[in-house]
């Protein structure tokens, strides 16, 4: 531990593999950042993202990693991503206010004749534009003096940050939702053999009293949930501790075999 680092080789960087792992780490950050803020349980698989499609070129390959890390189905390469965005431009009183001073009315209407995609755009390659606004002409505009609001369309949720977007489509579908469901009972049962110091490799029983929408997901995904806990079989059975299963309160209990 005392030993001298060794000599860097800086012809073995690879910048390229760090660009392509900065963009997915990026991609990940906005998706996991929308997940929390839409309140959607990261055990809640999702259909798809849609990311700029100029990126398929360079992350095509790393899409398995980016469906793992966000528990998606698809990662969705997508031309024309304004079909699903909806910008609104403002100005930035508190900043712009002392610069335009009486033109800010005039900044405002000039803001809303913009193509909102382009100026933000530019706005985050640049850090700033020159904008025509009367009274004052061609104006330099910085980024601080600007107010970017992005909503998405319905069913959809979207976050961006130094002009990388991230639109995670936040439908869910009887499909989607059972398996929902069926992480939901795993984590609980994975939850209950650590608490009864079961070991890693204990076979058990698992002890269900749900409604028929978490028995419709259990009979489903059944298989699925005995794999991955270990477990025998799945049975029902009265008075058991409840757990809330995505809004479904749900009995469970375990017993080692």
């Amino acid at each position: 531990h005392i030993a001298r680092f060794p000599k860097a080789d800086e012809e073995l960087i690879d910048e390229k593999v760090e660009e392509r792992m900065d963009l997915v780490r990026s991609l990940v950050g906005l998706g996991r950042g929308i997940r929390e803020k839409s309140r959607i349980k990261v055990r809640q698989p999702l259909k798809s993202i849609l990311v700029d499609g100029k990126y398929e070129d360079i992350i095509s390959d790393l899409t398995p990693l980016i469906q793992e890390e966000l528990n998606l189905k698809e990662v969705i390469f997508e031309k024309d991503l304004s079909q699903f965005i909806d910008y609104s431009l403002k100005p930035n009183f508190k900043v712009a206010g002392p610069v335009l001073g009486k033109n800010i009315k005039a900044f405002g209407a000039a803001l809303a004749k913009a193509d909102p995609a382009e100026l933000v755009s530019k706005l985050d390659a640049d850090g700033k534009i020159t904008l025509d606004i009367e009274g004052t002409g061609e104006t330099e505009i910085t980024a601080d003096m600007v107010d970017v609001r992005i909503d998405s369309r319905e069913g959809f949720a979207v976050a961006m940050e130094n002009n990388i977007f991230a639109v995670l489509d936040t439908t869910l579908n009887q499909e989607l939702i059972d398996e929902g469901f069926a992480r939901e009972i795993i984590s609980k049962v994975q939850q209950l053999r650590k608490q009864n110091d079961y070991e890693m490799m204990d076979n058990i029983h698992i002890y269900l009293a749900a409604d028929d929408e978490v028995k419709a997901a259990v009979d489903k995904y059944g298989d699925y949930i005995m794999k991955e806990t270990l477990a025998r079989d799945i049975s029902g059975k009265d008075d058991l501790k409840e757990y809330d299963i995505n809004g479904h309160k749900t009995g469970i209990g375990v017993e080692k075999i």
